[in-house]
């Protein structure tokens, strides 16, 4: 098995552009654009019905339009209890 230098990094840096951090997270999973999870802010922009939540160039997270609450929430009688 053949040991990759600096040299030959930086040979390879020379011939293929180094992406930056920002445009490399669109790649993570292979995928790009609906359904992938990654969107442009056109894309969001363009976006029909409620947004599910996802990741957006340059912004970077954006929560759903949407949230589902689980639980209940307490509310105090109005009258006090009756004392005996």
């Amino acid at each position: 098995m053949k040991k990759i230098s600096r040299k030959d990094l930086q040979g390879l840096r020379g011939l293929f552009p180094v992406l930056e951090r920002e445009e490399m997270r669109r790649y993570i999973g292979g995928a790009h654009g609906y359904g992938a999870g990654y969107y442009t802010q056109d894309e969001y922009d363009r976006w029909e019905g409620p947004w599910p939540g996802g990741w957006v160039e340059g912004w970077g997270y954006v929560f759903p339009d949407e949230a589902t609450c689980y639980g209940y929430y307490y509310t105090p009688p109005t009258t006090p209890p009756p004392v005996w």
